[in-house]
């Protein structure tokens, strides 16, 4: 068994791109041009950890983030600490993704792979699973989207997922973001195909300088009732990008 991972050993997930976005932050009209490699960092404090109509933890959770990108390819890092834990260890993901994406006109299509990890699980009960997947996406009033991912692994079989989206800017620093979604799970960590999440979800940029914003937010979850039941859960998030 891993020893535990308390808070109070997690600053240098924080600080470093913290540090360096800070170093060069500027005001929100001042003009800039586009970097060649894009770099964003997120970290999320969530009531709960839900996935896919599924409930992760039912505790407070830590979520930071990292993207780097260059020329539609990115590479990123997404954790997980939750305050209460069956096994002892608060690390309850770690996850890597490796994604390209290309635009032609208003759409973007994409294709990825996804390791998750989880250190909380006994071994033997599997601590590691692989993902595909594509998607597709249209920019406009809606912005809608669809992505099909496949579990090669510990969740054996497909997830669709479909959703619209957008922004409502109420001014130049304040913009508020909704969606509606829908969740299709085929045998993905269950044995029926189902519908396993109805999603929706609002939150509030507030864009403090050009490069930090702060966004809380609300998540509500409706699935099949006896396999995935209905769920909620609120977040703040701070995000960086350069």
């Amino acid at each position: 068994m891993r020893a535990a991972l308390k808070f109070g050993r997690l600053p240098w997930l924080l600080a470093i791109p913290l540090l360096a976005v800070a170093a060069r932050a500027q005001p929100a009209d001042a003009p800039v041009d586009a970097p060649a490699i894009s770099v964003y960092h997120e970290t999320a404090v969530v009531s709960s950890y839900l996935w896919r109509g599924m409930v992760l933890n039912d505790s407070v959770s830590l979520q930071p983030g990292l993207v780097i990108g260059w020329r539609g390819l990115s590479i990123s890092s997404w954790q997980s600490f939750s305050r209460r834990v069956p096994h002892g260890q608060m690390w309850t993901s770690s996850d890597m993704n490796l994604e390209y994406a290309r635009s032609v006109r208003k759409f973007t299509a994409s294709v990825g792979y996804w390791r998750y990890h989880y250190p909380d699980m006994p071994r033997d009960e599997g601590e590691t699973s692989h993902e595909f997947y594509a998607g597709v996406a249209h920019k406009s009033w809606l912005n809608p989207s669809l992505k099909f991912s496949t579990d090669v692994s510990l969740g054996g079989g497909h997830y669709w997922f479909g959703s619209v989206a957008h922004g409502f800017e109420l001014s130049s620093r304040l913009t508020l973001n909704t969606s509606l979604g829908v969740g299709l799970n085929q045998h993905y960590y269950q044995t029926q195909t189902t519908i396993s999440d109805v999603d929706g979800v609002a939150s509030l940029d507030i864009r403090l300088t050009r490069h930090l914003v702060i966004s809380p937010g609300f998540v509500q979850m409706v699935g099949h009732r006896s396999l995935f039941g209905r769920h909620h859960a609120f977040s703040l998030k701070v995000s960086l990008a350069n």
